[in-house]
């Protein structure tokens, strides 16, 4: 699990090959916004959030992208997800 500046939370799922974005501002109910699933992340055994900044707008929709970095030793492969409000990229 990696937690974001703005308060999300990524968790990898190592056998699904994905990753739960959870908003976690409010830790008593912690809700799931989004799964990223793709087959470069099976096998992922960790991941380190950097971004994500809620900055000015003091909200989690207004922030920055958060930039995800999953290792995956079984390929020998680091896989970098950068994650916005709406979309990911690989």
């Amino acid at each position: 699990m990696a937690l974001a500046s703005n308060g999300m939370a990524y968790v990898a799922g190592k056998d699904a090959g994905a990753v739960a974005v959870i908003d976690a501002t409010d830790a008593l109910q912690p809700k799931i916004v989004r799964e990223i699933s793709d087959d470069r992340l099976r096998g992922v055994t960790d991941l380190c959030a950097a971004g994500g900044d809620v900055g000015n707008s003091g909200t989690v929709e207004g922030a920055a992208a958060a930039v995800i970095f999953a290792i995956v030793p079984s390929a020998s492969r680091l896989v970098v997800l950068q994650v916005g409000r709406c979309s990911y990229t690989l």
